[in-house]
């Protein structure tokens, strides 16, 4: 288990949950995002709940059935880029470096994240 994945995913939550314009964008918003490592078996989890990052889970972990889940699938280096605001996720994407399986609102919401921190 790579602890620094985990130490940037707990930047960019303390990142979105102290922004006040981000909390305005995504107030109501509820989903468990899912990170599926292509080059090992790591897995990470955040928690969204009201617009704010609740919990990052690094390791093994449930997933609540009842919330909206996106999955996104790629390597370490790949999030580690995207969640330090080093790559544009949109691009990384289009590149296949990033695959995202989930509702387009969902999608839409973390762009708008995207952009508002790092400006892409």
């Amino acid at each position: 288990m790579d602890a620094n994945l985990g130490i940037t995913l707990n930047n960019f939550a303390t990142s979105v949950n102290n922004d006040v314009q981000i909390q305005r964008v995504t107030k109501a918003w509820q989903v468990n995002i899912q990170l599926e490592c292509t080059d090992c078996e790591d897995k990470y989890l955040l928690e969204i709940k009201s617009g704010r990052v609740e919990n990052v889970v690094v390791g093994d972990f449930e997933v609540d059935e009842s919330m909206d889940n996106v999955i996104l699938r790629g390597d370490k280096t790949c999030f580690s880029d995207v969640f330090q605001g080093h790559r544009n996720p949109a691009l990384a994407s289009l590149e296949g470096d990033l695959q995202v399986f989930g509702k387009e609102s969902h999608n839409v919401k973390l762009d708008a994240i995207t952009l508002i921190l790092w400006g892409f």
